[in-house]
């Protein structure tokens, strides 16, 4: 009696493990949930103060803000990677992706040629911090300039409320809040200049109308 064979059985190995990929949101999700970082912010984050996490990286997982804070190092052999290597490499593509998609146009065009999260995200710090001392340099001078404020010789009233009014939107533009040093061109504040400009004009006014009225002295 002929015994029917077994059929093969051939033995596949299951998957191998390894780390998922990094979660990468939609395009237009992350450019939505992206904002620049502060330079006071960016500059605690690169000295490895995580509780003070920039906005930019605010909506990115744990691992790759480890990737941006503490880099990523190219393996020995890129074309033979282990699965950590491979993870590794996807959460700096992807760090680097995200910093990428939250800065200007600009911005970009400056720091467009880093591969690496961390070099790129640095290279911003430096250039933030650059753009912030410009900037409190002019809120400074342009604070001064409010405070001294004068009406010109010659100039209307109206006029120099219009010239105070401008230099009232440059210093709001300049981010008179993120200072907090006290200074507010505020209605009082305004008030004031107004009623030194009328001033100012009325003894103008008083001291021509006085000077008609002396006789003239012959020499």
């Amino acid at each position: 009696m002929d015994i029917l064979a077994a059929p093969a059985i051939t033995w596949m190995p299951s998957k191998l493990s390894q780390p998922p990929l990094p979660h990468t949101p939609p395009v237009a999700t992350t450019i939505a949930s992206m904002e620049v970082a502060a330079p006071a912010e960016a500059k605690r984050a690169a000295t490895g103060d995580r509780d003070a996490k920039p906005k930019a990286a605010r909506s990115c997982s744990v691992e790759l803000w480890e990737i941006i804070v503490h880099g990523y190092r190219e393996p020995h052999d890129p074309i033979r990677l282990t699965s950590t290597e491979f993870y590794n490499r996807q959460l700096n593509a992807s760090a680097r992706d995200k910093i990428r998609s939250g800065i200007n146009r600009k911005l970009l065009d400056q720091v467009n040629d880093i591969d690496s999260a961390k070099e790129l995200w640095d290279r911003i710090v430096v250039l933030q911090e650059g753009t912030d001392l410009i900037q409190s340099a002019l809120y400074e001078s342009a604070k001064q300039e409010a405070t001294m404020f004068m009406i010109r010789e010659g100039e209307s009233v109206a006029d120099a409320y219009a010239r105070l009014g401008a230099l009232r939107v440059r210093v709001k533009g300049l981010g008179v809040e993120k200072y907090n040093d006290g200074f507010e061109m505020n209605e009082a504040f305004i008030k004031s200049k107004v009623i030194a400009m009328i001033a100012v004009k009325q003894e103008d006014t008083n001291l021509h109308s006085t000077c008609k009225s002396l006789p003239r002295v012959l020499i």
